[in-house]
């Protein structure tokens, strides 16, 4: 169990709000106005690793506290048994910053947020740019995903929602919704050699998802609820509805080993074969679109299915045309090893 990042929204009594908002103005305290195009954003400060936010705007009536796990606790794989160790470093710091900015007593930290981690290595930069190429053919609701490259310019985040959100003008939208998976190349985060060949990705559960946990299955928005295994696997799991679990095979590959299928009528096999070159030169969603017309939604279920009896996945990566990746002919899916 890797956890990255939690957050708390701690709520601010009516005198407490009034009296810390008035403080922070008259740069009384540590916090300072952070600006977003030359606009006023919110208030921050930093202290031992612990970010505090205060926002008047969004978060009014709330103080936002934030920190990095493995910074706190000074280990990188963080284990269950970690738990009592961090609420008490944790507990310490911010109770050290508030003593020397504002007289505020905080018992009980409601969780906000909380990003699950995983590295996934390579060996070499032909490895990840075959995973760059499987991830730009992932489905459209991973908004942004094509645009994640080995460039530290580029946005690194794909954004998980439900397909064909529309706002109230028509158009689709893409604000943050209750989970959002996060992908990125560690080495242009860190510039440290180990993590040339490591490729990050999250999964970030925001409170809209913590607040659906507590109404429907009454699970409290404490972080002992979503600091173990089981919590997890159960998040992480999400990446197998983009990424799936199959290992990823050059293109050619595929196609031979669906033919080379003895028990399947010639018929099928070239009906799979056909979905297998779509999503492969158009991504999933066009894919599925464009096969669905040729034969019908359910033949494209039906033949995701039988892929994943074969154990290949419906990603594959390379050019059928232009072979130019003949060195590997397989990428073996991280999620495999779970």
């Amino acid at each position: 169990m890797i956890i990255h990042t939690v957050s708390f929204r701690i709520k601010l009594d009516y005198e407490d709000n009034f009296a810390f908002r008035g403080r922070i103005r008259n740069s009384q305290t540590m916090f300072i106005p952070r600006y977003v195009d030359n606009k006023f954003s919110h208030y921050s400060s930093t202290y031992k690793d612990v970010r505090f936010i205060f926002d008047p705007k969004k978060y009014k009536h709330n103080l936002l506290i934030e920190c990095e796990v493995d910074k706190i606790i000074g280990e990188s794989n963080v284990i269950e048994d970690d738990l009592i160790k961090f609420e008490e470093q944790f507990s310490r710091i911010v109770q050290e910053f508030l003593k020397m900015n504002f007289p505020i007593i905080i018992t009980k930290y409601p969780l906000f947020r909380i990003d699950y981690k995983y590295d996934i290595r390579f060996q070499n930069d032909l490895e990840i740019a075959i995973f760059y190429e499987i991830i730009s053919k992932t489905k459209d609701r991973c908004h942004n995903l094509n645009k994640i490259k080995p460039d530290d310019k580029d946005k690194t985040s794909l954004y998980y929602r439900p397909n064909d959100k529309i706002d109230n003008n028509g158009k689709k939208h893409f604000k943050r919704g209750r989970m959002n998976l996060n992908c990125y190349h560690r080495y242009y985060k860190t510039h440290k050699e180990e993590d040339r060949y490591v490729i990050r990705v999250e999964v970030q559960v925001f409170a809209k998802k913590i607040n659906e946990e507590y109404n429907k299955y009454h699970i409290a928005k404490e972080l002992v609820k979503y600091w173990n295994e089981d919590s997890y696997s159960k998040y992480m799991r999400v990446y197998e509805d983009v990424l799936y679990t199959q290992d990823y095979y050059r293109i050619d590959v595929a196609i031979n080993k669906v033919k080379e299928v003895k028990r399947m009528r010639p018929a099928t096999k070239k009906r799979i074969c056909r979905l297998l070159e779509l999503i492969n030169k158009l991504g999933e969603s066009k894919g599925r679109k464009k096969f669905s017309k040729e034969y019908s939604q359910s033949s494209f279920y039906r033949d995701m299915a039988k892929l994943k009896e074969l154990g290949i996945n419906p990603i594959t990566f390379g050019d059928i045309e232009e072979n130019t990746l003949k060195d590997i002919e397989c990428l073996k899916n991280f999620l495999a090893k779970e």
